[in-house]
């Protein structure tokens, strides 16, 4: 797609635009995280409703979204949304989807009922896909504030600094758990053990990731730097 915009004329990518308008599946909402919030926020639109967009940079912006997040779910990458740059055509489709997947995923977790129970159970698949979700909601939130610094308030970089400190304790949690697991399980003998070292292993694995990128600096908010 990058080289087909890149090469497109004016009137081809108004063509393009044409037939996405005349197809309501490509529509793409944003302000999907004001279904989650609860609480005040200033990086949550307050219109009550979702908006719709169409055209071939909003399509393009959300591809690259769901790409980058799946890359923050399931790989390593210290920094899937850069990975996965946009274009001019879509960068501020791109930065609006950014921030509105943050606040839905932070949003998400917050609100979840089972969030704590998880962190401190044994580690298991299910905890394994908590230890993403927190993985890919951080990412979106540091892309997110990235991407759109040079237009946040001050009490919006608050805020963000907030969720980030909170999601950070989420993960200690989580940290604190798996390891004082596995130092049983090797004071345990093995056959005695219902959860299985795979299981361990790539909740480990995972948060090994996660300290990885903090150390790094990849993942520092207040630096905003991917």
């Amino acid at each position: 797609m990058d080289a087909l915009v890149a090469s497109a004329k004016p009137e081809e990518l108004a063509a393009i635009n044409a037939i996405l308008n005349d197809r309501p599946e490509f529509t793409v909402y944003t302000n999907i995280a004001q279904r989650l919030q609860r609480g005040p926020s200033t990086l949550v639109a307050t219109s009550g409703t979702t908006s719709a967009h169409r055209g071939l940079e909003w399509v393009l912006a959300l591809a690259r979204t769901e790409l980058g997040g799946m890359v923050a779910t399931f790989g390593q990458h210290p920094a899937p949304f850069a990975a996965v740059r946009p274009s001019k055509l879509e960068t501020e489709s791109y930065k609006t989807l950014l921030m509105d997947g943050a606040q839905t995923h932070y949003w998400a977790l917050i609100n979840d009922p089972d969030l704590a129970k998880v962190a401190k159970s044994n580690p298991d698949t299910r905890m394994l896909a908590y230890i993403r979700r927190l993985n890919a909601a951080r990412h979106f939130l540091h892309a997110g504030a990235n991407g759109s610094l040079p237009e946040l308030k001050p009490p919006q970089v608050a805020e963000i600094l907030v969720e980030d400190k909170q999601l950070n304790s989420l993960r200690q949690n989580f940290t604190e758990t798996v390891t004082q697991y596995v130092a049983a399980m090797n004071a345990r003998s093995t056959s005695s053990l219902t959860t299985s070292r795979e299981s361990v292993a790539a909740c480990s694995a995972q948060l090994r990731g996660e300290a990885a990128e903090l150390k790094a600096g990849t993942a520092t908010v207040q630096s905003f730097n991917q």
